[in-house]
């Protein structure tokens, strides 16, 4: 008996899987995309009030699956921010945000060459405090993101690619009622600009 469920889960996997376009569901899709992106951080928060405006980060995305034209994508990101007020600061001179997201998009194409991605964002996010090479701790949290992409085909492989976006960020840090709001959230309005590998 287990021998003819394992035979079915096979099969079943490999008509999911099958090439043709017309019986498959979920298709299994690469497409890699390296980028710069720039942060500006709003609001009244450690983010944005102790530090240089604006942020400058690079992030490298990989789509993995389509079904019809929804995407799920993965994303990793660093982001470097200077310290500019040290009284806010305290000892360091900057923070390094490590950020990795999963993201679901939405494919709309209005014309051969330019291509829509509205999509939304969730993952986590590490803070990581430094002062030259030395370590001063770190603060984990959670983003939320939306945004588009707006992609411009250069060809069948390379694919230039611009984002406007917004993400929310909640972290956890142990600090008085008082300090909740500008220590635990912070927003960023974010332009990024890169490339997409078919």
């Amino acid at each position: 008996m287990k021998k003819y469920i394992f035979l079915l889960i096979l099969f079943s996997s490999f008509t999911a899987w099958s090439q043709d376009k017309a019986d498959k569901k979920v298709q299994l899709k690469p497409e890699l995309s390296i980028a710069f992106v720039s942060h500006i951080y709003l609001g009244d928060n450690y983010l944005s009030k102790g530090h240089k405006q604006l942020a400058i980060g690079a992030l490298l995305k990989l789509n993995i699956l389509r079904y019809q034209q929804f995407l799920l994508a993965f994303e990793y990101e660093k982001t470097t921010l200077q310290v500019d007020d040290f009284e806010i600061g305290g000892n360091i001179d900057k923070t390094n945000i490590n950020t990795f997201r999963g993201i679901l998009s939405y494919r709309i194409s209005e014309s051969n060459k330019i291509v829509f991605d509205p999509h939304l964002k969730f993952g986590s996010v590490d803070l990581r405090q430094k002062n030259g090479s030395k370590f001063y701790g770190n603060q984990q949290g959670n983003t939320l993101g939306f945004g588009t992409d707006i992609f411009y085909k250069l060809n069948k492989t390379y694919i230039l690619f611009s984002n406007i976006g917004y993400n929310y960020y909640f972290f956890r840090v142990n600090t008085t009622n008082e300090f909740v709001d500008y220590f635990n959230h912070a927003s960023s309005l974010n332009i990024t600009i890169g490339l997409k590998i078919n």
